[in-house]
């Protein structure tokens, strides 16, 4: 695009209260130049949809794991995403796709009940029922409603290096509580890697305002349920 080009479309954009950055983000997100970009790109927007459900976790205490699901779908449809649950090989919590489905993404997620049996199987659901190893990248989520959200994520990345899983290696992820998998799927043959969010949703404020409150006393009522009674199953 020449100078002047830019320059008329940057003041037409303006007129519509619209940075160039976001116009070219959107342009971009519609005709990515790999699956990567485009993958790389949703977990920006997955990203910002759990930080705002983090920050308003006060309101979601009694918020079921397919009501926060819900939240997050709304979040990504908000960011002009198509995202949905849908039926792939089974009812999946979080389907998006790009404008011209050439590209998908398939999410399962878990709340964290006490037991990493419950968050194996999620992910025994994700890669062994509901995607085929094709489209390269899936994701887990796990709401915590729990103290010590680091032991939960350590103790799950420590159970996917388990040979079971076929796993080839983890990596870091720049998001906290965050990092990623990469397995040969047992169906393509192919690699797929997966990322593993753990979405911290505890509020337990201990302020003299929240000790007079409902929601100081609902928080120091499950202080008692925080203990991880993991049961060892494999």
């Amino acid at each position: 695009m020449n100078r002047f080009a830019a320059d008329s479309l940057a003041g037409v954009l303006a007129d519509f209260g619209m940075p160039v950055a976001e116009y070219e983000d959107v342009v971009r997100r519609k005709a990515p130049l790999s699956y990567e970009e485009w993958v790389t790109r949703l977990y920006r927007e997955v990203d910002r949809a759990l930080k705002g459900m983090q920050d308003a976790a006060h309101e979601f205490l009694d918020c079921s794991e397919d009501a926060l699901t819900h939240i997050l779908l709304i979040g990504l449809r908000g960011a002009r995403y198509r995202a949905s649950a849908k039926t792939v090989r089974g009812n999946v919590d979080i389907v998006v796709e790009s404008d011209d489905e050439e590209f998908r993404w398939l999410g399962e997620a878990k709340k964290f009940t006490g037991s990493h049996v419950h968050i194996k199987e999620g992910f025994l659901q994700l890669m062994t029922r509901y995607t085929d190893g094709t489209d390269g990248a899936a994701g887990l989520l796990v709401y915590v409603n729990q103290t010590s959200c680091a032991k939960v994520v350590a103790k799950w990345r420590e159970r996917v290096r388990a040979a079971e899983f076929a796993t080839v290696d983890t990596q870091d992820d720049s998001r906290p509580l965050t990092f990623r998998s990469t397995h040969t799927h047992e169906v393509s043959g192919l690699p797929v890697t997966v990322r593993h969010h753990v979405v911290p949703m505890r509020f337990t404020p201990k302020d003299k305002s929240a000790r007079n409150s409902k929601t100081g006393v609902k928080a120091a009522s499950d202080d008692d349920d925080d203990d991880d009674d993991d049961d060892d199953e494999s």
